[in-house]
C-alpha cells in the first residue's frame, strides 16, 4: 500500500509540474518519501538565481530556482524559527545547519515532514468551546457519513474508535495536516476532519492561525498554521481524553471550556441543512447583542464559512447591519413586528405571480404603508433577499413610496433620522440594488431642504455622517449613458426572408447556428416580427426561451412571460396581425393593468410621466438586471403619437441574448419632451427615482 501511495504522490508531482523537469522536483518527491539525503541534495539550489517556468492554475510564473527550492523545503519541514529561517538561508547556511543537526533531524510520520523539535514538545495556545446541542444533533444524524472517507478506513481510525482509543483523535488531526495545501495541490473537504473531531469530542478547538489569532474554523483556513497547531494540540493532549459512555464522546475532564454564547450557538446553526433552522437563527441574530453579532459575523465572513442557501447572499454582511438596525428601532420605538398582514403580503410577493397581480399588490402596499410601518417591510424584505421576485417588488415599492411621503418625512425629525440611519446601514451592505443608494432621494433638493442638514443636530454618528453627504451629493451627476451608435440605429433587415431561411436551413440547433440566428433577428424592425415568428416556428429549439426572448428583450413586450409556449406565440401573432403597432402596445398595457389613459381613452401624460420615471425597476438588494416593465411600451406610444423617436433608436434593444439594455436615455428624453412642450397638467416635484442616480 505504501508503494502505491508513493506512486500516486509522484504522479501528482509530475502532473502538476510537468512544465520543466528540473532535478529539484524529483528531490521534492524524495523528501515526501522521508529521504533525508534529499535535504542535503536540494540545498545547493538555495543560491541559484536562474529563472524557471512554473504553472499555477492558469497562471504562468517565472520564479528563481532558489525560490522554488526553498518553497519545497518549507513545505516538507517543520523547523522552528529559532532553528533556521529557510526563506532567507543561503546554501552555506542551510547545509551548515543540516550537518550540525543531522542526528536530531527526524521524519515525522504524523506530519509527513522533517523536524527537530517534537510536536508534543512545542508550545501551543488554544481555547475550547462546547459544540451547541443543535450542531451535535446534526453531526449525529450524519455520523455514518463521517466515517466513510477513505482516509478513515485506511488509517484504521474507525477501529480505534470502536476500541475507544483516543489515538484516533491524534490520527484525525494528523491526516488533516498531511492534506495541507502544497503548491498547486489542493484538498477541498477539510470539513471531513473537523466535523469528525467535533462529533467525537463534543467540542470545537480553536488554535492560532498565521496571524496569531485564535481560529475556530480551521477547515476554512488556507494557510497550514492552524492545522499544524491542531496537530500539536492533540500530540500533547490526546492521552488525556477518555471515553465517556454516557455522553458517547471522548472527554478531557481537565479541560476548561469557554462559555458558548447564545449568539455563537446561533451562528453555528446558519450552516444547517435545515432551512427553517438556519433562517430562524438568522432572524434571531438580527435581534441579538450588537457587539457579539458584529464580532462573530466578521469572524465567519473572514473565514468564508458557508451558510444555508436560503439566507441572504452576503449573510454575515447583512447581519452586521441588520443587528444595528433592529437595535436602533428598539431604542426609538419603531416596530418591526412581522404582522400577519405583512407576512401574507411578503409571502405573496415571493410567489410566481402574473405581472398584473404583482403590480396590484405593489400598488396596494405603496398606498397602504406608512412611515411607521415601511421599515418593517424593508427589514423583512432584506431577510428574504434571496427571493428575487420579492426583491424586485420591494425595490419598486420603496422607490415610489418614499417619493410620495417625502415632504411628510422631512417634516418629522424622527422619521428623517430613521431614513438617514437606514441609508447608511443599507449602503454598508455593499450590494447592488436601491438599498445602496437611498441618499439619492436628496438629489436636486432645494436650498431650504439642504439647510436642514448643515451641522445636523444628532448624537448618532451614522446619521450625522449620512447628513454630511447630502450637500456634496448635489454636485454628482445622474446616470449618464453616452449616446452610442446603437442608440440611434433605425433597424430593418433587407431580404430578411431569404436570409432567415438560409440561417434555418439544415437546422441542428448548434451554438454557431444560434449565434447567427440571434444576430440576424437582433437587427429586425417591428414590421418584420411576423416573418421571423412564422419561419422560426418551423424548427425546434433546445432552448426555446432564448430563441424567442427578443420579443421582450428587444421590443419590450414585457407581458409575454413564456414566449417559448407555442400557444402564447399564436395568441401574440393573432394580436400582431389584428392590431396596429400603437394598438398592440396599448392592448398589452391594458392587459397588464397599467393605468395610463384619461377617462375618454386618450393618453394621460401626467400618468405616463410618473410611470416611466419609476418603470425601470431594480431589486431592493441584489445584482439582477433592471426590469424595464411597461416603460418601453409607454414610450413607444409617445413615439407613435408624436411621430418622433427624439433621434434615438426605433426600438428598445438589439440584445442578441447577451446585452441588457437600459431605457434611461429614452426616459430622460421623453420626460424633458413632456415638460418642455407643456403637456403636463400637474406639478411633478417629487424626488428622483433611486434608479436615476449613479451608484
Amino acid at each position: 500500500m505504501k508503494k502505491i501511495l508513493q506512486f500516486i504522490v509522484l504522479l501528482t508531482i509530475l502532473t502538476v509540474k510537468g512544465q520543466d523537469r528540473h532535478p529539484m522536483y524529483f528531490l521534492e518527491f524524495k523528501l515526501m518519501e522521508a529521504n533525508k539525503q534529499a535535504l542535503f541534495d536540494i540545498g545547493p539550489y538555495f543560491d541559484d538565481k536562474s529563472i524557471i517556468v512554473e504553472n499555477l492554475g492558469y497562471h504562468r510564473l517565472q520564479p528563481s530556482v532558489a525560490q522554488v527550492s526553498k518553497r519545497i523545503v518549507d513545505e516538507n519541514t517543520l523547523f522552528t524559527k529559532t532553528e533556521i529561517l529557510v526563506d532567507t538561508a543561503t546554501t552555506a547556511q542551510f547545509l551548515g545547519f543540516l550537518n550540525k543537526n543531522n542526528d536530531k533531524i527526524v521524519f515525522s510520520d504524523l506530519a509527513n515532514a522533517f523536524l527537530i523539535t517534537p510536536l508534543e514538545k512545542r508550545e501551543i495556545r488554544y481555547q475550547v468551546r462546547q459544540v451547541p446541542t443543535v450542531r451535535m444533533a446534526e453531526l449525529k444524524a450524519k455520523s455514518a457519513q463521517l466515517f466513510t472517507p477513505q482516509w478513515v478506513v485506511f488509517n484504521q481510525i474507525d477501529s480505534l474508535i470502536k476500541k475507544k482509543n483516543p489515538k484516533a483523535l491524534l490520527l484525525i488531526a494528523s491526516e488533516l495536516f498531511k492534506k495541507r495545501y502544497r503548491y498547486d495541490r489542493h484538498y477541498f473537504n477539510y470539513e471531513e476532519f473537523t466535523s469528525l473531531l467535533e462529533h467525537l469530542t463534543g467540542t470545537v478547538i480553536g488554535v492560532e492561525d498565521e496571524r496569531k489569532e485564535i481560529s475556530w474554523h480551521i477547515d476554512e483556513d488556507f494557510e497550514p498554521n492552524s492545522k499544524l497547531n491542531l496537530l500539536i494540540y492533540f500530540s500533547k493532549y490526546y492521552k488525556q481524553y477518555k471515553w465517556d459512555d454516557k455522553k458517547g464522546i471522548f472527554n478531557n475532564a481537565g479541560q476548561t471550556l469557554l462559555p458558548f454564547s447564545k449568539e455563537a450557538a446561533l451562528f453555528s446553526q446558519l450552516s444547517s441543512n435545515d432551512s427553517t433552522i438556519a433562517i430562524n437563527a438568522f432572524i434571531e441574530l438580527t435581534n441579538s447583542n450588537v457587539n457579539e453579532v458584529t464580532k462573530l459575523a466578521k469572524e465567519y465572513d473572514e473565514s468564508s464559512i458557508s451558510f444555508n442557501y436560503t439566507l441572504p447572499g452576503f449573510a454575515y454582511r447583512f447581519l452586521q447591519q441588520l443587528v444595528k438596525l433592529t437595535a436602533y428601532c428598539r431604542a426609538n420605538g419603531i416596530d418591526l413586528t412581522y404582522t400577519p398582514t405583512l407576512r401574507a403580503d411578503i409571502e405573496l410577493l415571493k410567489t410566481d405571480l402574473s405581472f398584473k397581480e404583482r403590480r396590484a399588490i405593489e400598488n396596494r402596499l405603496i398606498n397602504g404603508l406608512t412611515l411607521d410601518t415601511v421599515t418593517a417591510f424593508e427589514y423583512w424584505s432584506l431577510i428574504y433577499e434571496k427571493n428575487g421576485s420579492l426583491s424586485y417588488s420591494a425595490g419598486r415599492i420603496v422607490d415610489v413610496f418614499y417619493s410620495g411621503q417625502w415632504d411628510k418625512m422631512l417634516a418629522d425629525k424622527k422619521q428623517t433620522n430613521l431614513f438617514l440611519k437606514k441609508a447608511i446601514l443599507f449602503k454598508r451592505l455593499y450590494i447592488n440594488g436601491v438599498c445602496y443608494n437611498y441618499r439619492a432621494k436628496f438629489a436636486g433638493a432645494s436650498a431650504q431642504i439642504l439647510s436642514l442638514f448643515d451641522d445636523y443636530n444628532t448624537t448618532d454618528d451614522d446619521i450625522k455622517y449620512m447628513a454630511s453627504l447630502i450637500r456634496p451629493l448635489q454636485t454628482q451627476e445622474y446616470k449618464v449613458y453616452p449616446v452610442h451608435p446603437l442608440d440611434t440605429t433605425q433597424y430593418y433587415v433587407r431580404g430578411l426572408e431569404l436570409k432567415l431561411k438560409d440561417a434555418l436551413k439544415g437546422w441542428a440547433d448548434t451554438e454557431e447556428q444560434m449565434d447567427t440566428l440571434e444576430g440576424l433577428v437582433s437587427q429586425i424592425s417591428y414590421s418584420q416580427i411576423g416573418t421571423v415568428l412564422k419561419l422560426m416556428d418551423k424548427v425546434t429549439f433546445t432552448k426555446p426561451y432564448d430563441a424567442y426572448s427578443f420579443l421582450d428583450r428587444d421590443f419590450g413586450f414585457f407581458w409575454i412571460n413564456e414566449p417559448q409556449d407555442p400557444a402564447v406565440r399564436r395568441q401574440f401573432m393573432d394580436n400582431y396581425n389584428q392590431y396596429s403597432e400603437f394598438e398592440l402596445y396599448s392592448y398589452y398595457l391594458c392587459e397588464a393593468g397599467i393605468d395610463y389613459k384619461n377617462s375618454n381613452g386618450s393618453l394621460n401624460y401626467d400618468k405616463i410621466y410618473d410611470l416611466i420615471k419609476y418603470g425601470e425597476t431594480e431589486m431592493l438588494a441584489g445584482g439582477g438586471p433592471a426590469l424595464v416593465n411597461e416603460t418601453y411600451a409607454l414610450i413607444k406610444l409617445l413615439e407613435i403619437t408624436f411621430k418622433t423617436t427624439l433621434d434615438l433608436s426605433s426600438k428598445y434593444c438589439s440584445s442578441q441574448n447577451m446585452y441588457n439594455c437600459h431605457v434611461v436615455k429614452k426616459v430622460k428624453a421623453w420626460s424633458h419632451y413632456l415638460t418642455n412642450n407643456n403637456l403636463l397638467q400637474l406639478p411633478h416635484n417629487e424626488p428622483v427615482s433611486f434608479n436615476a442616480f449613479n451608484h
